[in-house]
């Protein structure tokens, strides 16, 4: 990954958990937008962006967000990292800035404060477990995402075998549930890992519903998809781009070959953004470092969409493939240039940037310390001579 991408790129790791819970049917429901925009706007006075509700409305017809013409990288990233679909199928370890606002606890001025008092009433809850399920399945508000929580950091056996029952039943609204929880029982731990990946496995090879093969798919980058990699990879060219976007995100961090030749097979599909989350994997995810990789990287160079263009720069950049130079070159010539390709020049660290990056730094109105640490990684080495 390129120094410094790790904020970059969070967004994309996160946006994975997404279909985890809800199917598109959920997400349209005007009553869960409008709800928890009344929240944000009473929120607000603690610092949190109120933007981001113009994505809530978009969401109802979207099952993944998608990028905004022109929207910088970092306030895509916010948008995603605070969206209320993602905080309700998110594990504890992402710090979700909206957690306090949609779960009832706009006293907390502190974020980890508003968690711990948000997941002590789940475990508080003594509710049956079946009782739980029923509101699960039957209900499409934050009663159902509070019921679902309970149930997955309750993860009992009484908990497994119920969703492990659901995942064998007739009607897909059940099925889906089932793997939901059983996707992340016990988080951030996970309890039952090796019986709930066989258990998803055995129902990924029948599956047909689309919305189902997808909280399987999205389930197994919860779960971990390792000796399940053949079986997600033979969905890679299903005709839904939704479910070939999930494979690649149920394989995005398994560094196997096979995994890698699905990636380099979704990275030249025809749906832009199945590409991009591709190219991403492969550049910024994975620690392979062979010709196969590298070439597939250098084919999106001249990919019609933008995102595309930079995760292969930045891929190549980090494996200090000259290939990625001219396209280095020509960014740094830009009015305008972007601090992220400023990141990539500074992973390259290659004397071949050193010119361009000083024109740069000619033409520049204000100090950057992006630019300041790529000229001194790019800076020529000089050596004494004798």
């Amino acid at each position: 990954m390129c120094n410094g991408n790790t904020a970059l790129n969070f967004g994309k790791m996160i946006t994975m958990a997404f279909l985890n819970l809800f199917t598109i049917e959920e997400i349209r429901q005007p009553s869960l937008v409008r709800p928890l925009q009344a929240r944000l706007t009473v929120f607000n006075g603690s610092g949190l962006i109120i933007g981001y509700i113009s994505w809530m409305n978009a969401a109802r017809s979207a099952r993944i967000p998608k990028r905004l013409p022109n929207e910088p990288l970092r306030d895509f990233q916010q948008r995603l990292t605070s969206s209320w679909a993602h905080k309700a199928v998110a594990t504890n370890e992402w710090q979700m800035q909206l957690s306090a606002a949609f779960f009832g606890y706009p006293e907390a001025r502190s974020l980890e404060t508003a968690q711990s008092q948000w997941k002590a009433a789940r475990l508080a809850d003594n509710r049956p477990s079946l009782e739980l399920v029923d509101l699960a399945l039957t209900s499409f508000d934050d009663y159902s995402v509070n019921a679902l929580w309970t149930l997955r950091y309750r993860a009992t056996q009484e908990v497994f075998e119920l969703a492990a029952f659901l995942c064998e039943a007739k009607h897909a609204r059940q099925r889906q549930i089932g793997v939901c929880i059983l996707s992340q029982l016990g988080v951030p731990e996970h309890a039952f890992q090796e019986e709930a990946t066989k258990l998803l496995l055995t129902v990924l090879t029948k599956e047909e519903d689309e919305d189902v093969l997808l909280s399987l798919l999205y389930g197994f980058g919860h779960l971990g998809a390792q000796g399940c990699v053949a079986e997600i990879a033979a969905l890679k060219a299903h005709p839904q781009a939704d479910v070939r976007l999930a494979v690649v995100h149920a394989i995005m961090y398994e560094g196997s070959p096979a995994a890698v030749q699905a990636l380099i097979f979704l990275s030249r599909d025809i749906d832009s953004e199945v590409r991009d989350w591709a190219t991403f994997s492969l550049g910024a995810q994975s620690r392979r470092n062979n010709k196969a990789l590298r070439n597939a990287l250098a084919d999106r160079l001249n990919d019609i969409n933008a995102d595309v263009r930079f995760e292969a720069i930045c891929g190549l950049a980090e494996r200090h493939d000259e290939r990625a130079i001219a396209p280095l070159l020509n960014e740094l010539a830009m009015q305008d240039v972007k601090e992220e390709y400023l990141e990539a020049v500074e992973s390259f660290g290659t004397p071949m940037l050193y010119p361009a990056l000083m024109q740069l730094k000619a033409r520049q109105k204000g100090p950057s310390e992006k630019l300041d640490r790529a000229i001194f990684a790019c800076r020529p080495h000089v050596t004494k001579q004798d």
